[in-house]
This record gives structure tokens, sequence and C-alpha cells, in this order.
């Protein structure tokens, strides 16, 4: 039950907008696609936080990337992979935001998750390397933060 409340909270945060101007995802030319988005902690209920040590907060934000195999033939079904994820996240006026990217395995979903501070209004510029493969991709976004 909770793992199915966990996958229906980030398949909605995956395609919930307030924050995002975009889809918050990226194919890649070598058959993998990458879902990647920040969103405030408070938005999990209190039992999936408690139960992946995750603390609730509007002072807090989490980042969640996924990242899936296509195969063969695009309209097949993909497929969950791992991948080494290495993360450089500031705020706007270049401090580090120290984060430790947990690896979350489910059923058939492995997920890469982190959460960190923020204040109001911060905007937080987030630099990832993700390797599922031999390639190493580069995703870059920032988004602004709300707390009051």
């Amino acid at each position: 039950m909770i793992r199915q409340t966990l996958y229906s909270i980030l398949i909605v945060l995956l395609s919930f907008s307030v924050y995002a101007s975009d889809d918050r995802q990226m194919e890649t030319d070598d058959g993998y696609i990458i879902h990647y988005n920040a969103f405030s902690t408070n938005f999990l209920t209190a039992k999936v936080a408690k139960t992946y040590n995750i603390k609730r907060s509007k002072k807090r934000a989490m980042l969640n990337i996924s990242i899936r195999k296509i195969g063969k033939d695009k309209v097949s079904q993909t497929e969950a992979v791992t991948a080494v994820i290495k993360a450089k996240v500031t705020n706007f006026i270049g401090q580090p935001k120290n984060i430790k990217i947990r690896q979350v395995n489910e059923e058939n979903a492995i997920y890469y998750i982190a959460d960190f501070t923020v204040a109001n209004q911060e905007i937080i510029k987030f630099d990832l390397q993700v390797t599922p493969g031999d390639k190493t991709h580069t995703i870059k976004f920032e988004q602004q933060f709300f707390i009051d």
C-alpha cells in the first residue's frame, strides 16, 4: 500500500506544474527517458515521509529522479534502470546545498531522491550528471520555492 501511495504521489508530482514550466523529463539519444523534478516535502503524506525518512516541511524540498530504458519499439513498455547520479545543487548566488542522493527500489520502479532546506522565494540551481549506461547526460534546471 505504501509503495502504491509513493508511486502515485511521485507520478502526480512528475506532472505537477505549479513550479515547473516544462515536463521535467528528457529523452536521450541512447534510449533512456530521465524524469526529474523538485518539490516541497510538504506535499508528501506523513506516512510516506516517515517510511522514506523524509522530513515534511514547507522549508524543505525534495529532488526526485527516475530513469527508464525505452524498448526496441517506442510503443513497448519502458523498464526502470539504475544509474550513477551526481548532483551539484546551489542557491542563486552559488552557495552549495548539501544533499545526499538515495536510491529507492520499488516493485517496478527505481527512484533517486534527496531532500534539502529551502528559504522563501529561494531559487535553487540543479546541475545533474546522470549515467544510466556508458553515456553521461547533463541536466540543468532552476526552480524557485515559496514557503509562505
